[in-house]
């Protein structure tokens, strides 16, 4: 489309003369994955580089389809764009949910106090963190510093935590880097498995990348396989890409060329690191802990009338209320000696009841250091522990 412009070239014609089929078609290929595949909903990329201004979008249209064939749709959409998802005036798109950069951006500045391109925009404090969590994204209608201060995103306490879905790496935030670092290669341990924590006990929907759960040592590097001069321009393209946003590894060991084949085959994962050391913790921390999400979500924890979130110090506070109890989650991913020590209301456990660890980070069958369970008022990081308090005793699993 002549009229519309993306960072990639010309935008798709989705409202220009013979726009037409081409609606008829992305629209169909949608339907296609559902009716053919049986998938159970579709994750579509770059929402935003989807401009369209027909009397109806084709977004809104692509989620009427798929909610047809009982599926959902979710959107990467780097505007914090509310109209995309439902909306109780009726107004938007209609998207089940859509990607929450910003919780990845605040998780991974306050892990590695790295700061290049858009994570410039982020502080990565307990505080930016907690209020991320309150809302959902960051930036609500603020000026975005990476926009040169234009105003990014709208208001959106008022959508589900299911309207959001966090992660702690993906294939762009690990892909995108030139040399494919994965989070667990950058930070330490203890501080990784604080975060997975946090990722999987969050009331939003938490996204996982393949091997995360593992810590898998295999990077997930950018490749490509394409003929003739379009792969040389890939390959110079991607080169000043890195030198322009920052990424650029500089010359240690030359610039990883997506074309070579080794790329590819160094991006495989080693599965049997499964059963292996640390590995074999980390993956069982992370079944441990969405077993925990499971049973916080049968006690629905993720309805935002159940729960609180603040920064205590350098820890964030998660606690959710339930029928019958109430859990505590406080992470930290700062490795300093001091205490928390706040006589904060969201680490006194109700009605005088003690708080009982369900889940350390720490713990030594998790690969951490092990040593006694700190009381919330001790909290020490990084780690992330998950406390309970019961109206009544029972036997935990």
């Amino acid at each position: 489309s002549a009229q519309h412009a993306t960072p990639w070239g010309a935008a798709l014609n989705l409202d220009g003369p013979r726009s037409g089929p081409v609606r008829d078609f992305l629209l169909g290929n949608a339907i296609y994955w559902l009716d053919e595949f049986r998938v159970d909903g579709l994750r579509l990329d770059a929402t935003h580089a989807m401009p369209d201004s027909s009397d109806r979008h084709l977004l809104a249209a692509m989620a009427d389809a798929v909610h047809d064939r009982g599926g959902f749709v979710i959107a990467e959409d780097d505007r914090n764009y509310v109209e995309l998802l439902h909306d109780p005036s009726g107004r938007g798109y209609g998207f089940d949910a859509a990607w929450s950069d910003d919780f990845h951006h605040q998780v991974r500045v306050a892990l590695t106090g790295r700061r290049e391109a858009y994570f410039a925009s982020y502080t990565g404090t307990a505080g930016d963190l907690a209020d991320t969590l309150q809302h959902g994204w960051t930036y609500r209608g603020q000026p975005y510093p990476f926009w040169e201060n234009r105003p990014r995103g709208g208001p959106c306490r008022h959508l589900p935590a299911a309207a959001f879905v966090v992660c702690i790496e993906n294939h762009d935030q690990v892909g995108n880097r030139a040399r494919g670092e994965r989070l667990e290669h950058l930070v330490t341990p203890a501080q990784f498995r604080a975060a997975s924590v946090l990722l999987c006990l969050s009331p939003y929907a938490p996204l996982l990348f393949m091997g995360q759960e593992w810590a898998a040592s295999s990077p997930f590097l950018y490749f490509t396989d394409h003929e003739g001069a379009y792969g040389r321009q890939v390959s110079e393209g991607r080169r000043r890409e890195f030198e322009k946003s920052g990424f650029y590894p500089g010359e240690n060991g030359g610039f990883p060329d997506p074309q070579e084949e080794a790329m590819f085959q160094r991006s495989k994962l080693n599965w049997n690191e499964r059963k292996q050391g640390v590995h074999r913790g980390l993956l069982e921390l992370y079944r441990r802990a969405l077993k925990f999400r499971r049973i916080g979500i049968a006690g629905g924890f993720t309805e935002r009338s159940r729960w609180q979130v603040a920064a205590i110090g350098d820890a964030v506070a998660l606690r959710y209320q339930f029928e019958s109890s109430c859990w505590l989650l406080l992470v930290s991913f700062v490795s300093g000696q001091a205490p928390v020590q706040s006589s904060s209301e969201l680490l006194r456990p109700p009605a005088g009841r003690p708080w009982v660890a369900l889940l350390n980070s720490e713990a030594t069958r998790f690969g951490g250091g092990g040593g006694r369970t700190p009381e919330p008022e001790a909290f020490t990081g990084p780690a992330a522990v998950l406390y309970e308090a019961r109206k009544e005793s029972r036997a935990l699993a």
